[in-house]
Parts: structure tokens; C-alpha cells; sequence
């Protein structure tokens, strides 16, 4: 398909949609007001802003204003600057500031790569906002000068392969917030072993306490948070003989802490505890993740949408 047969009013019109550019609301007090909240259904500004406060404070994490005064301040500007050129634009054609649109058009592609460096959540947030205001832009020039029409789709496709790398490289550094992950077994230790004369309870009422030679020991769990440890502690005991461990000379060293397997820990109260605790930590991470993430995604499929109608070289910045 060439540019000529390509329908730029339904790709401007998709193009609002992936985003809704620059023309919504401020996205809220946790990121400085400074971002357009065009990510995301009306009413979710201050979900999102409540989301990405909660994410910095659990991967204990600071909002970077700087960032937020600086580039994001001066994005949102170029916004501005667009908004008005296209206002006016589609009042009166003749009275459009070309110079207006051709100082944002000069000035988005260095911003633009400044931001992509950065890795954090606002970044991103301000990435995918941007490339909204460039392609819109290079749109807006597209009636002067129509090879832009051209280069706002070559843009599509490397944004969206650029952005949805970084969307993948957020979800892994979440993932590695814990060690170990999810996917694999809490750290655990046995310590403090004792011989012990060990009272034995019942389990049917009104039964007389009995006694019997053993051990005891001390069990911790625990899983790293960012190198902070979530640990628990208990003391558990067992009769002999023990695998092996016949009396109190079979505790000489340390053959009690070798036969324990993960199967006599994971159902004691410690390993439930900690792993409960590190699955709340871990989801509430996720979902705060995602709440980011996708309307990024969503942004992403529309730009891919627009970029099918031609197969254009791919820009190197």
C-alpha cells in the first residue's frame, strides 16, 4: 500500500485512541500533575498515580523529580504546543503557527531519546507519552510536507519494539525483587540442635503427659526482599531414633541438621508464614505493575495496527 492509498484519518483517529495524546487530564499529585493521564480510562488518573506510589514504596524506590521537573515538564510543554497548533488548525487551516508545530517537531526526537535512556517508571509512562505527541505531530506536518507520513509510521514500528522491550525488562526486575523467586523454595536452616528429654502430648484428651528422649532445634525461614530478610523462627522437636540419629552421640557433628528435607519443613507454620508473605508481596507488586503496564500494551497494539499499512525501514536514531 502506498502513502497515497494509506487513510491517515483513521490512523490519527487510532492513534487518539492508543493514547489519547496530549488532551486529558494531569495524571496526579504522585508524579508533580506533570504527565497527561492519556494512558488510561477517564477516572483512572489517581488509580495510577496510587499505583505507582505504591510500586516505588514497595521496591523502596523514590520518585524522581528531577526527572519530572525537567524533561517531563518540557515534554508536556511540546504537548501544549501541539494541542494549540491542531485547535487552531481546525478552525482555520490559514492561521495555523507552521513555525509552532516545526519548533515542537525540532525539538521531541532529542527528548525523546534523552527519556528512553532512563529507566524507570516514568519514564516510561512519559516515553509512551511522547511518541504519541511525535507521531501526532509528524502527522500535523504530513499535510506540508507528506514524506512525514512515512516517517510517522517507520517511528510506530521502532517505538513500539523499543518500548515493549523496556515493558519486559520492568517485569523482570519486579521478578527480581525476591530471592528466591516464587518459582523456588524458601531458604531454611536447622540450628540449635539439643538433646532433650521431650514431653509428649496426647492428641485424645484427658491423657497423662508422657516423656521420651530426643532433640530440639530451631528452624528459620526466610526469603531476601531487596537483600532485606523476611524471616520467621520456631523450635520443633523429635524423637529418637531419627533417620539415623539414635541418641545424644549421634548429635556430635551435626548429623541432625543433614537429615531434615524440605518435606518435613513446608508444612510447619514458619515455611506458611513466609511464603503467604512473600506471595502478598509479590502480587501486590505485580498489580500495581500492570496497572502501568497495560494501558502501555494497549498504546503498543494500536501503533502496530497503523504501522501495517506499509512496511517502512525501521529509523536509526
Amino acid at each position: 500500500m502506498s502513502d497515497e492509498d494509506f487513510q491517515w484519518g483513521p490512523a490519527i483517529q487510532k492513534g487518539a485512541e492508543a493514547a489519547e495524546v496530549a488532551f486529558g487530564q494531569g495524571i496526579g499529585a504522585a508524579i508533580a500533575t506533570q504527565l497527561a493521564a492519556t494512558l488510561f480510562d477517564k477516572g483512572g488518573e489517581d488509580k495510577f498515580a496510587d499505583a505507582i506510589k505504591d510500586l516505588k514504596v514497595s521496591i523502596h524506590e523514590m520518585i524522581d523529580q528531577a526527572f519530572l521537573d525537567q524533561d517531563v515538564a518540557q515534554l508536556v510543554g511540546l504537548g501544549a504546543n501541539l494541542k494549540a497548533y491542531l485547535v487552531t488548525y481546525a478552525y482555520n487551516p490559514n492561521k495555523a503557527d507552521h513555525e509552532l508545530i516545526a519548533g515542537v517537531h525540532l525539538l521531541l526526537p532529542g527528548l525523546l531519546n534523552a527519556i528512553a535512556k532512563k529507566n524507570s517508571f516514568e519514564a516510561l509512562t512519559a516515553l509512551v507519552y511522547g511518541v504519541n505527541v511525535f507521531i501526532q505531530t509528524l502527522i500535523a506536518r504530513s499535510t506540508e510536507f507528506p514524506t512525514y507520513r512515512s516517517e510517522a509510521k517507520s517511528n510506530l514500528i521502532y517505538y513500539s519494539d523499543l518500548i515493549e522491550k523496556k515493558c519486559e525488562a520492568f517485569k523482570n526486575q519486579i521478578n527480581d525483587t525476591v530471592s528466591p523467586p516464587e518459582t523456588e523454595t524458601l531458604i531454611w536452616n536447622i540450628f540449635e540442635v539439643k538433646d532433650a528429654l521431650l514431653q509428649i502430648k496426647s492428641e485424645r484428651p484427658f491423657q497423662p503427659v508422657t516423656y521420651a528422649n530426643g532433640f530440639t532445634y530451631k528452624l528459620q525461614v526466610y526469603f531476601l526482599d531487596l537483600h532485606i530478610p523476611h524471616m520467621r523462627e520456631e523450635t520443633g522437636q523429635q524423637v529418637y531414633p531419627f533417620r539415623g540419629i539414635r541418641n545424644s552421640q549421634d548429635l556430635i557433628g551435626g548429623a541432625a541438621y543433614r537429615q531434615f528435607t524440605l518435606d518435613d519443613i513446608k508444612g510447619t507454620n514458619s515455611y506458611l508464614e513466609i511464603e503467604k508473605n512473600r506471595k502478598e508481596i509479590m502480587q501486590k507488586r505485580i498489580d500495581n505493575l500492570n496497572f502501568l503496564l497495560e494501558p502501555t500494551s494497549k498504546a503498543i497494539s494500536k501503533w502496530r495496527e497503523i504501522s501495517k499499512a506499509a512496511t517502512e525501514p525501521v529509523p536509526t536514531n
